[in-house]
């Protein structure tokens, strides 16, 4: 199956905030995901725009390939 679009959503802070991207194909089901947790950007100066950047590149990057 051919991944259609994306999401990028809010990881809640009691497991480590950051964003969760995920990959569905037009029937809706989830073809992959990624965690994109703040601890992995805790070096930089705005770990939540860095977060989510990551996962949205990632998420979009993906894409083409499924």
């Amino acid at each position: 199956m051919k991944a259609v679009r994306f999401t990028v959503d809010p990881r809640p802070i009691e497991l480590g905030g950051g964003y969760i991207a995920k990959l569905f194909d037009a029937d809706d089901i989830e073809l992959a995901g990624g965690v994109f947790s703040l601890a992995e950007f805790a070096d930089s100066e705005d770990p939540d725009t860095e977060a989510y950047s990551t996962a949205y590149n990632w998420a979009s990057d993906e894409l083409q390939y499924l």
